[in-house]
């Protein structure tokens, strides 16, 4: 999943081309905090998780996007 996740951060999106070099720079900090994280004492802010939802959603297909969410958001 972190892998996933560090993918879709890195990536230039189709529909994200314009993005400030801050929010760039934002989204290479959060992968790479993610890479350095060990799995037990990973603790996401609700923004950052909000982002890395919606970036998989926009990266990856239904199979990736469904394993992915409910990792990241398990249903309740």
């Amino acid at each position: 999943m972190g892998k996933a996740a560090r993918t879709a951060l890195y990536a230039a999106l189709p529909d994200e081309q314009q993005l400030s070099g801050e929010e760039k720079d934002r989204r290479g900090e959060l992968a790479r905090s993610i890479r350095a994280a060990t799995a037990g004492d990973f603790k996401l802010k609700l923004e950052d998780l909000a982002l890395i939802k919606k970036l998989i959603g926009k990266a990856y297909g239904p199979l990736i996007v469904n394993g992915a969410w409910r990792l990241l958001d398990p249903p309740k």
